[in-house]
């Protein structure tokens, strides 16, 4: 008899919103057939001819009042005023909420900003953001107009550090704005959940080609969709015609359709066809029996949720900053997609770049794929000098 197991299972979404979705956009602009605060309204003069009783005359409108632009507390005209809630479907247990961050925030994607004391150039420089630093932001106010950026737009934000809670300014060409979209995460989640509850579940298991080394697709070690061989399994559209197939890389989660004796015909949550792939490839050892666990990664917003199944309903415990992978030399994108917690690590040790040597590790491991971890802030080990 199987045994009912509870597993984590780790989404990577990819969310693309548009400013629509971000803000509500008030339309100042008063048009020029608008009264202003001083026009009379305007009066028919009073006919001399006998008039119909039954007609009803006409209500006079009265003048338009125009509205002041709201200000901030400082003082400045105020864009937009970002105090996103958590929405009231979702059910909030959070287990970590030591470093508690609003749902609306800035990213410093592209390297360091000045952040200042007012929004403007002339104010003087609090400190600056790091690299990929995500800062929560409070609103967005008219401050000096910069020629060069086409804007004056600038991002009231606040952090948190040794002295306290900390205010300050950016100037929003310099940032990207981000948020939490918990719609694209339920939407995630109870998909999977549906799949799980239908289907027959396994994923695909091939850490460091144990299983096997996938053939190459067309003479390359990549197919069509930028997947690599190493540590995938070839997904056959057809075994009649074994020359166009993808790379389904470790960790996948599939659901099984049907089978034959060497090939399993499988479907996955993010594709909108279907694979034959060697049953080698599959693992059905830690297959789902209880689906109760659930990382989702937004690529996008850079951050993270945990949901746990409590009973009959999904409970939010944690919500988080987090820093994915990037194109380089040694460093590879976070791949998307539905993937299986494969092993859980206190830590792993983590290589330098260029040296090779071991540099540091990476607290609360969960590995999802291939050589992937979601965890911890990275420690550097300490350089020993020797004299």
């Amino acid at each position: 008899m199987k045994t009912k197991r509870s597993f984590i299972i780790i989404m990577c979404l990819l969310v693309v919103l548009s400013n629509a979705m971000v803000f509500a956009n008030v339309d100042t602009h008063i048009n020029e057939e608008t009264p202003s605060l001083t026009s009379e309204p305007i009066v028919e003069p009073i006919p001399s001819q006998p008039q119909d009783t039954d007609l009803i005359e006409p209500e006079v409108e009265p003048p338009v009042m125009l509205e002041m632009p709201p200000l901030s507390s400082d003082g400045y005209v105020i864009y937009y005023d970002y105090n996103s809630l958590l929405p009231d479907t979702i059910s909030i247990d959070l287990k970590y909420d030591l470093y508690h961050t609003t749902i609306d925030y800035v990213y410093a994607k592209n390297g360091y900003v000045n952040i200042r004391e007012g929004p403007g150039t002339y104010h003087p420089i609090i400190r600056s953001s790091t690299l990929y630093e995500k800062i929560s932001v409070l609103e967005a106010v008219q401050g000096e107009y910069l020629e060069k950026y086409a804007g004056d737009m600038w991002y009231k934000v606040t952090w948190e550090d040794d002295n306290g809670i900390q205010y300050g300014y950016i100037l929003s060409a310099l940032v990207e704005l981000r948020l939490y979209a918990f719609d694209k995460m339920l939407e995630s989640l109870y998909r999977l959940e549906e799949e799980v509850t239908e289907q027959r579940m396994g994923f695909i298991s091939n850490y460091k080609n144990r299983s096997g080394r996938a053939p190459y697709y067309k003479g390359r070690s990549e197919d069509i969709y930028g997947n690599v061989r190493y540590q995938s399994a070839p997904g056959y559209y057809s075994l009649d015609d074994k020359s166009e197939f993808i790379y389904l890389i470790d960790g996948t989660l599939i659901s099984i359709i049907e089978e034959n004796e060497n090939y399993y015909h499988v479907g996955t949550l993010i594709h909108d066809t279907t694979f034959w792939v060697p049953k080698r490839f599959i693992n059905f050892n830690d297959s789902i029996q209880l689906f109760t666990q659930m990382v989702i990664v937004d690529r996008n917003n850079q951050n993270l949720t945990v949901f746990e199944k409590r009973e009959t309903s999904w409970v939010l415990v944690s919500y988080n900053l987090a820093t994915t992978g990037a194109q380089s030399k040694f460093k590879f994108p976070t791949p998307l997609g539905y993937y299986m917690a494969i092993e859980k690590k206190p830590k792993f040790l983590y290589l330098d770049d260029y040296t090779r040597q071991i540099s540091g590790y990476a607290p609360y491991s969960v590995r999802f794929t291939g050589g992937a971890y979601i965890h911890g802030v990275p420690v550097n080990f300490k350089n020993k000098v020797v004299a």
